[in-house]
């Protein structure tokens, strides 16, 4: 039996890199390595967004999705070339996440349990393994912020894997794990040793390839409780566990190249391909009620699609969601700031290059150098009037579009006719 470290030593390491990186907001990965696996952790704003690794990341997303998402079947699922990234498991559900193939329920559901198993595993790991966490601000997933109505604070998943882990360790089963897989070395011994219904049962659930949580799922039959009734026949060698190979990630189709703008042929027309420039839509991020409400009227009568956010943790999801034209961002909000919101935006691949003009009252000059930092393109002091946020509109949608040359507050129906 392994030199196993109390329960009080395993949650303190495992949750200090967690609850830090919750204190400090931080956004990006943290890895978890021992000396034969890794494990990942993905925050946004100090939010748990995503956890992968360990000896079965592939075989836990398969028994998950088939337990949470029955009716969504990805292996249909073409992907575009834009959609792949580095953790491919998580970004099957942002992408079906954008095209509302999953429910709200559903990916809080698969985040949920995806974190507990993964916390659980760790707890677990720190009995025999030395662990050393590394944090990577790099490492963010752009497109997974889609998904931020599924993303937990790290004290509570914490909380209640502490529960699982400890009553785990009441039942003396440190040393067995929920990932191993049982196969039945003695069906003739078993059956002796069971009863009619719990034989065909274990025979039929028992198939050499699924995990004992994959079992637990099978039989809806709670995993401790699960192992417990097990133990005694891997002690009699009726039925042996071992830990297998993780499955292969799933794999989806890819579509051919779709045919671009640029290489239509010459006789398809392309001007409804082309959105008009009165049409482009602009969002405002600021948590000022009054100013959402100002920049709908000055933008809505300039003939623009106007989208106000208020809550800055549901700023990005919104906007890789909408992918606007140009943004307002407000500087100073509660939870996440301008600043690093911004970043964030630039590190999505597809709003790198969106104008982003930040909003503030105070207009000083540390302010619009740190503005620059991080990826802004302009900066505007408030209070916002329509003939500074029209001739921000206009430098950065408009420059290059004759119809709209006139456009000034004077031509609206802003109080003049």
């Amino acid at each position: 039996m392994p030199n196993l470290k109390t329960h009080k030593t395993v949650k303190k390491t495992l949750a200090s890199p967690l609850l830090n990186s919750s204190k400090k907001n931080f956004t990006g990965r943290l890895d978890v390595s021992s000396k034969t696996q890794k494990w990942s952790f993905f925050f946004c704003l100090g939010r748990l967004v995503w956890a992968t690794g360990g000896s079965n990341s592939n075989r836990r997303f398969y028994r998950l999705w088939h337990q949470f998402c029955p009716g969504v079947d990805f292996a249909n699922i073409e992907l575009r070339k834009d959609d792949f990234v580095a953790c491919y498991n998580y970004q099957i559900m942002a992408v079906l996440s954008i095209r509302q193939k999953l429910t709200c329920q559903q990916k809080s559901e698969m985040v949920m349990e995806t974190l507990r198993e993964v916390i659980f595993d760790l707890f677990q790991a720190e009995q025999t393994e030395e662990l050393t966490y590394t944090r990577d601000s790099n490492g963010a997933i752009d497109t997974s912020l889609t998904l931020m109505s599924a993303v937990v604070r790290p004290e509570q998943v914490l909380s209640e894997v502490e529960l699982l882990w400890s009553d785990w360790l009441k039942s003396g089963l440190a040393a067995y794990s929920p990932n191993l897989v049982p196969a039945i070395k003695k069906s003739e011994e078993l059956k002796k040793v069971t009863s009619p219904k719990a034989y065909q049962t274990l025979i039929k659930a028992i198939d050499g390839k699924r995990t004992i949580r994959d079992l637990a799922v099978l039989i809806k039959q709670d995993p401790r409780k699960l192992t417990l009734y097990l133990i005694p026949y891997v002690r009699k060698g009726i039925i042996d566990i071992q830990l297998l190979p993780d499955r292969e990630k799933p794999q989806l189709a890819v579509p051919s190249p779709q045919l671009s703008i640029s290489n239509q042929p010459k006789n398809i027309p392309t001007k409804n391909l082309v959105t008009a420039a009165t049409k482009a839509t602009i969002v405002c991020v600021d948590d000022s009620d009054l100013i959402c409400q100002q920049m709908q009227k000055i933008l809505e009568e300039a003939g623009y699609k106007f989208i106000g956010i208020q809550d800055s943790i549901k700023a990005l999801p919104k906007l890789i969601e909408t992918r606007p034209d140009l943004i307002f961002l407000d500087l100073v909000m509660p939870v996440a700031n301008g600043y690093e919101i911004c970043t964030q935006i630039r590190r999505v691949s597809w709003l790198k290059e969106t104008p982003v003009i930040i909003l503030t009252g105070s207009d000083g000059i540390v302010d619009r150098v740190r503005a620059k930092m991080v990826g802004s393109s302009d900066f505007m002091a408030k209070p916002v009037n329509a003939e500074k946020v029209l001739a921000a509109v206009k430098k950065y949608l408009e420059a290059s579009s004759p119809e709209t040359q006139n456009l000034t507050p004077q031509t609206l129906a802003l109080g003049n006719s």
